[in-house]
């Protein structure tokens, strides 16, 4: 492999393993949506222009792998469950609230969920996203706000009834 490639690769990897499988439905295809995109950020890397935007690149390259995947129905049911991503270190309410969270954000609309995801836990700015999800940086920030305003109230929702 190109050393420049596995260079900007190395400090990218966390957070896009983090993305896929935020946006995957399955731990299989997670590993394709990494794997996918790997092989397709490598093959075209002559197209970055910025170093400095490799990361975006990534979670650019991932989303439209995991569009791909929809398009092509290729859904498989959900074998990673949200116990096997928490620490032993949290305490039982903590857990349920990591719990009551993936839940809520599951119910998000794609594009409230990728931006969520890709702002609260992968990082990225509203221009980063802007850029992955093929929009412009104010539609960013209305999905932001919605998805916000939507998880506020799906969660006191589930908090009621829990």
């Amino acid at each position: 492999m190109n050393t420049k490639f596995e260079e900007l690769y190395e400090t990218c990897k966390i957070p896009l393993r983090r993305f896929a499988f935020s946006i995957a439905n399955s731990r299989n295809q997670a590993e394709d949506i990494i794997s996918d995109t790997i092989y397709y950020a490598y093959i075209n890397i002559e197209s970055l222009k910025n170093e400095d935007a490799f990361m975006s690149y990534l979670f650019t390259i991932a989303s439209r792998v995991k569009n791909k995947i929809i398009r092509d129905n290729l859904k498989f049911n959900r074998d990673i469950s949200p116990d096997e991503m928490i620490s032993d270190a949290l305490s039982a309410e903590e857990i349920l609230d990591i719990k009551f969270l993936r839940a809520a954000i599951n119910k998000l609309n794609p594009n409230q969920k990728e931006a969520i995801i890709l702002s609260s836990f992968s990082g990225l700015s509203n221009k980063e996203i802007a850029k992955v999800q093929n929009t412009t940086i104010y539609n960013v920030k209305i999905r932001l706000y919605r998805a916000k305003k939507n998880l506020k109230n799906l969660l006191s929702d589930m908090r009621q009834l829990s």
